[in-house]
């Protein structure tokens, strides 16, 4: 699902029932300007959050997203 605004979206991702060492493939975005540049930022659950407990984290994640992507 994704929330849009004029400078920021928030989008989610989430996947269930996926291998250990499996990753997501590319994925599209509906509702990006076709030719514009997008910063991409992963957010995590955190400790506090609900249900933080019982989520599953990739230990690390891939080195592309370390620093965040740009996307375009």
């Amino acid at each position: 699902s994704a929330v849009q605004g004029t400078t920021a979206a928030l989008f989610a991702l989430v996947s269930t029932g996926t291998a250990f060492a499996e990753q997501t493939g590319r994925i599209t975005i509906p509702g990006l300007e076709a030719g514009r540049d997008y910063r991409v930022e992963a957010i995590f659950p955190a400790p506090g959050d609900a249900d933080y407990a019982r989520t599953f984290t990739q230990v690390q994640p891939p080195a592309w997203l370390a620093d965040g992507a740009v996307a375009g």
